[in-house]
């Protein structure tokens, strides 16, 4: 994981999970503990607590959003628009 996440802000996070799970759902490749560690620090955030998708509580790793989207959405394509309407 690149240490670099430790000084963004919190919209910098928010792009990053993003393109984490757009690459996850589409094939590319996924840098899991940097995934766990921005949805960790996004979760324990009482701020952004009601804004969250769910998926994104119980998705606790890459493992578990790969079955979650795999199973939502057949095409690239339609997973790219979950994820943006879901962090938008």
């Amino acid at each position: 994981m690149n240490d670099n996440f430790k000084t963004f802000n919190d919209l910098e996070l928010i792009e990053y999970l993003r393109n984490f799970l757009i690459s996850r759902a589409t094939g590319a490749e996924f840098d899991e503990p940097a995934y766990i560690y921005i949805r960790n620090k996004l979760i324990n955030n009482k701020a952004y607590e009601k804004y969250l998708p769910r998926w994104i509580k119980t998705c606790r790793d890459e493992d578990s959003f790969w079955n979650f989207i795999k199973s939502q959405f057949p095409s690239y394509q339609e997973r790219r628009v979950f994820i943006n309407e879901e962090l938008s």
